[in-house]
C-alpha cells in the first residue's frame, strides 16, 4: 500500500457489507472507502486515517458497531478523499458500545441517506446510541452531530469540539 504510483498509497476498502469482526491497525497509509454497511464490530487502532471518496459513507447497521478510540497523540481521522465531501458515518446502531474518543470527523458534504432526503450532519444517529469523548468535528454541513427524534443517546458531547459545521453543533441535547 506504499510506494505505488502517484496518489496510490492507501488501502482500499471497496464498496460492500462487511459481516466480521475486525480491527484495522494504523498504516502510513489511509484505508479509503467507497460505501460500507458493518454488520460486525469494527475496531479501529489509534493514528488510524478512514478517508471516503465523495459522496461515499460508512454506515453500522444495527447489529454494527464501532469502537474508534484514539489517544491524545494518535487520534482517529475520518476524513474525504483529497477534500471532498463525503457522506458520514450513520448510526442504526442500537448496540452499546458505539465509540469515538479522540477522533476527527471533518469535511462531510451534503449528500442524504436513504432513511432521509435532508442533509444532517457529519455523524447521523437513527435509533442509536454513541458515547463521544475528546473529539473534533468540524467544517462539516448541517450538524457535526445530528440525532433522530425517535429513542437515540449521544452522551460526551460536552468533551466535544465543534467548528464550522453550517448548522451548528447538535439539533439535539446530548446526555
Amino acid at each position: 500500500y506504499i510506494g505505488n504510483a502517484a496518489g496510490r498509497d492507501f488501502v482500499r476498502v471497496a464498496r460492500g457489507t462487511l459481516s466480521a469482526d475486525v480491527v484495522w491497525q494504523a498504516l502510513d497509509a489511509p484505508y479509503r472507502l467507497e460505501d460500507v454497511d458493518v454488520r460486525g464490530h469494527l475496531t479501529l487502532e489509534p493514528g488510524v486515517t478512514v478517508e471516503m471518496d465523495a459522496g461515499k459513507y460508512l454506515r453500522f447497521a444495527t447489529d454494527g458497531r464501532l469502537s474508534a478510540v484514539g489517544t491524545p497523540t494518535a487520534a482517529i481521522t475520518f476524513r474525504g478523499t483529497s477534500g471532498a465531501d463525503w457522506n458520514g458515518l450513520q448510526f442504526q446502531s442500537s448496540l452499546q458500545d458505539n465509540r469515538l474518543e479522540y477522533a476527527n470527523v471533518t469535511n462531510v458534504g451534503a449528500g442524504a441517506w436513504t432513511w432521509s432526503n435532508a442533509p444532517h450532519g457529519a455523524v447521523r444517529l437513527y435509533q442509536s446510541k454513541l458515547s463521544i469523548a475528546n473529539s473534533r468535528f468540524v467544517g462539516n454541513q448541517g450538524y457535526g452531530v445530528w440525532q433522530s427524534p425517535s429513542v437515540t443517546t449521544v452522551s460526551g458531547c460536552d468533551s466535544a469540539i465543534f467548528e464550522g459545521n453550517t448548522a451548528g453543533d447538535t439539533n439535539k441535547a446530548c446526555i
